[in-house]
């Protein structure tokens, strides 16, 4: 699990129920338990206040299962965690049956010793709040039950101080009173606190931490007692979470450092004293050969510490142009900008960048020869700061300043292992520090190798031997290793260790043809299990129990070879991992699971609605990484054409031009390669990367694949098929655009004869051909023969679409915008009001088609000098660019303009008509 704002642990049933059932919100809330054998957790979502919701989830541990416990602080990354659960009655005046008591500071009694505070985060000011207070629920004291309402008997306290944790039931009291004495904070006893917040080491931790305990002794009472302690819990973590919280309005896409992350405390705060002189700072390697030094989790740690300084955060992939793309198109989602042109989004975007405050930008691989659009956002003046995590040491040029990362120390490789592991040292400390130094103090294999021995409970000498074995018997006798090949031991030790279940190993082999970041759960639902039997037997019915799926991920996430990205429902693979993956599959293996997911992928995506679909957008991804590995060439197959193609037009349609292109380029090859060069599905692949090269104005790329598809199809498909005219049109409207209007004019009228002839005259598709005829006689000033053909394109549109269809609204105002050029302006304006209608019923008042109507009717007004009218019509357009497309848009900023421009006309003509 990630991204959970509040982890409960409780270790009698009792409790853990009361916590599920915290309804309050009413319909707004809702219970999902994803409980199994491997996974005893449940997970509830709450609301915070009316806008915002946060997630807690409770475990059931009647055992402290260190190993477990590690484990679940790393999937959930909680911003808090509470230990809930009830507490007797102590001999003390201020204390009483129905109290509630609730502490930031837990001490460890263990062999007669008392140690020092385990945790602590400062919550007075939270916990005497008055809203606090309030959700005191009453315990009747003459009756021993808990009273319904705060009427019934005098409201009951709530105390806050220290508690402490034994690590065996006490043999007499006396010891409890000793130690109250001495700790004068101290009000209560706990099993299990302290074992479980010694994991977090809270002192260095951004997770914050409190206890709450009802006071009860009868069993009368036990059940409702622990219910108002959940519900003190919950009101009390509400509280604090929104105080915690004081950026919830912004977008945060930064995901949390990993809960073992150790050291670099002095490299972060040089981070932060670093921005407050510059706004772009690059973290890279001491030397170049240093790889895994932990830049990005030292990047990732800095933001989530310096969180409150930020309003937006976003964590972009930067080692290709591609990726950065889409990293932009992602934050333009996110800020639910709209666009018709990439170009302008791209441009919406890095100038919302510019202008933004309270914005941190996290580039991670970054690699400037390859993203030249970094370079050029680098050399601006930005408000937002920028931190780059670098392949290379290669940014002299940009003179960012550098902050340089070494290898882990000694004692800071210590912390991790501890960290991770959870149990003391014990007499291991000379096999710690030579299993350190075989991995070089490497952050990730320290951590993998970690992971291992946190997971199989053995000792540091015991992994040690393991993996000189495994070195030897991939390596020989080597003296010395690369970074990489040290990383490859420990991923080796690992996967070995997963593929003793063999649906695990599968689903990471299912995983090598993808994309290794965000691969979706629905893929995995819908492919995996057709691709091997061993996956499909452990999902069987995984649609009704969700679990499963999650059950089969965490075991391997027990061993740091993927991130599960619950918030997300995705999941990502170690890269290392993910490149080996391959190498370790036979070409049959490799054949089969590559035709499999092209076939399944190719049935998922068409079922999908292009342009609305989530799913589409995270899958392209991975269509466009299976794309473009050269490895797979030899594997591809007409299928893997149709897969590319389609996922091509999904990024045309969406205007992701640059993300269309590889994907048009690679299906043409597989389609001239498996069909032939002259098949009709080369002429529609050619067709399509014409039209991308169309629409991005390269019209010298456009052409002769225009050529190339329309002879195809007359020698394929015939002179008069529909194909051939769609080919006579495109090339067609081509000429157009660069004023070659003859050659134009003879392929549309070629085309208009086959459409009227094998479709009919009253097609759809001919009355396309009209209207772009008629198009195409306005540009050259042929007023009759323009008007002409309009009129029969919207006779058939009428007659075929219907009076009220988008198209029939297009064709009415292309008809009134040849009027209006013949300044016959009581022809436009019925046409021009009757597109609006018809645009704003079907599309809405906001579509930028609708807007588009009104401004072409208030351009009408205008002219005729109704100012008025010109007005009401020009700001609702503007309204409607804002709301759809964004303040920064191209169209909305002219837009603004011409409402300023037409403020300024009116104001003059109302001081002349004064005059």
């Amino acid at each position: 699990m990630n991204r959970v704002d509040l982890l409960v642990v409780t270790v009698l049933a009792e409790e853990l129920l009361a916590v599920l059932n915290l309804k309050e919100g009413g319909k707004n809330a809702w219970i999902e338990d994803v409980t199994s054998s491997n996974s005893p957790y449940y997970t509830t979502e709450l609301p915070l206040d009316r806008s915002n919701r946060f997630t807690i989830a409770a475990v059931l541990l009647p055992a402290i299962d260190h190993n477990y416990l590690s484990h679940l602080l790393y999937m959930t990354k909680p911003k808090m965690v509470c230990r809930l659960g009830l507490s007797t009655e102590w001999k003390r005046d201020s204390i009483a049956i129905g109290d509630i008591i609730s502490a930031s500071n837990a001490l460890l009694y263990s062999s007669n010793q008392l140690s020092q505070g385990l945790f602590h985060y400062q919550m007075q000011d939270y916990q005497t709040h008055p809203h606090i207070q309030e959700w005191l629920c009453c315990f009747d004291q003459e009756n021993r039950n808990w009273a319904d309402t705060a009427s019934e008997t005098e409201k009951p306290k709530s105390h806050f101080g220290m508690v402490i944790s034994l690590d065996r039931p006490l043999g007499y009291t006396k010891v409890f009173d000793q130690l109250a004495e001495k700790e004068k904070d101290l009000i209560a006893l706990d099993m299990e606190a302290a074992k479980f917040f010694s994991l977090c080491d809270l002192k260095d931790s951004w997770i914050a931490g409190f206890i709450v305990k009802a006071v009860a002794d009868n069993p009368n009472s036990y059940y409702k007692s622990v219910t108002v302690a959940a519900q003190y819990m919950l009101h009390f973590a509400r509280y604090a979470l929104a105080k915690f919280d004081t950026n919830e309005k912004g977008i945060w896409k930064i995901p949390k450092e990993t809960i073992f992350f150790t050291g670099r405390e002095q490299l972060i705060e040089q981070i932060g004293e670093s921005f407050k002189q510059a706004n772009a700072i690059a973290l890279v390697a001491d030397e170049p050969s240093f790889g895994a030094v932990g830049k990005t989790e030292t990047a990732l740690k800095y933001a989530n510490t310096f969180r409150k300084r930020y309003k937006h955060g976003f964590l972009i992939k930067a080692s290709t142009e591609l990726d950065l793309t889409r990293g932009f198109i992602e934050i333009a989602s996110k800020l639910e900008l709209k666009r018709e042109d990439e170009k302008n989004l791209l441009s919406s975007v890095k100038q919302w960048i510019k202008a933004s405050e309270g914005l941190l930008l996290i580039f991670d691989e970054v690699d400037l020869e390859q993203t030249t659009s970094l370079q050029s956002l680098l050399s601006q003046k930005l408000k937002s700061h920028i931190l780059l995590v670098s392949k290379t040491n290669s940014l002299e040029q940009t003179r960012v300043e550098e902050i340089k990362l070494s290898l882990m120390t000694a004692e800071e490789a210590r912390g991790l292992f501890i960290k991770r592991i959870g149990k003391p040292l014990a007499d291991e400390e000379k096999s710690l520090e030579s299993l350190s130094a075989q991995l070089h103090y490497l952050v990730l294999p320290m951590s993998q190798a970690a992971s291992y021995i946190a997971e199989k409970n053995i000792t540091f000498q015991q992994y040690l031997d393991i993996f000189l074995k495994t070195r030897t018997a991939i390596f020989g006798n080597a003296s010395e290793l690369t970074q990489d090949q040290i990383a490859s031991v420990v991923v080796e030790i690992n996967f070995q260790e997963i593929s003793k279940n063999i649906a695990a190993r599968d689903l990471l082999y299912f995983t090598c043809f993808l994309d290794s970041e965000k691969i979706p759960f629905e893929l995995i639902n819908t492919t995996a299990v057709q691709l091997f039997p061993t996956i499909a037997k452990a999902l069987e019915g995984v649609e009704k129990k969700p679990g499963q799926l999650k059950d089969l991920l965490y075991s391997i996430s027990y061993f740091a070879l993927i991130n599960i990205d619950i918030s997300e429902k995705s999941f990502t693979v170690d890269k290392l991992l993910h490149q080996r993956l391959r190498e370790k599959l036979l070409k049959e293996q490799k054949e089969e699971i590559l035709t499999n997911l092209t076939k399944l992928l190719l049935d998922l995506f068409p079922k999908l609605d292009p342009l609305d679909s989530p799913l589409c957008n995270r899958l392209i991804t991975h269509i466009s990484k299976m794309a473009d590995s050269s490895e797979n060439e030899e594997l591809f197959n007409r299928q893997s054409g149709m897969l590319f193609n389609i996922a091509g037009y999904y990024c045309y349609q969406r205007a992701r031009y640059s993300e269309a292109e590889p994907l048009f380029l690679k299906s043409l090859t597989i389609f001239e390669k498996a069909l032939g060069m002259e098949h009709s599905s080369t002429a529609a692949s050619l067709n399509n990367l014409a039209e991308l090269y169309k629409v991005v104005g390269k019209y010298d790329k456009a052409e002769p694949l225009y050529l190339r598809a329309l002879d195809i199809c007359e020698k394929v498909l015939g002179e008069e098929h529909p194909s051939t005219a769609t080919s006579l049109s495109n090339l067609a409207l081509l000429y157009s655009k660069q004023a070659q209007y003859s050659q134009a004019e003879s392929l549309l009228i070629k085309a208009l004869e086959i459409r009227e002839k094998i479709l009919g005259k009253e097609h759809p598709s001919t009355a396309t051909t009209l209207n772009n005829l008629a198009g195409l006689y306005t540009d050259q000033d042929n007023f009759s023969a323009a008007e002409s053909f309009y009129k029969r394109a919207l006779e058939i549109r009428e007659k075929v679409l219907g009076k009220e269809y988008p198209s029939t609204a297009t064709t009415l105002n292309n008809l009134a915008e040849l009027y209006f050029k013949q300044k016959e302006y009581s022809k436009a304006e019925p046409l021009l009001m009757r597109a609006l209608a018809i645009r704003e019923k079907v599309l809405g008042k906001d579509h930028p088609s609708t807007a588009k109507s009104l401004y072409n009717l208030a351009w009408l007004y205008e002219t005729l000098g109704d100012y008025t009218q010109a007005e009401h019509l020009t700001k609702r357009a503007l309204e409607a660019f804002e709301k759809t497309l964004g303040a920064e848009h191209q169209k909305t900023k002219s837009m603004k303009e011409n409402y300023f421009v037409l403020l300024y006309k009116k104001t003059r003509a109302e001081k002349g008509a004064l005059q």
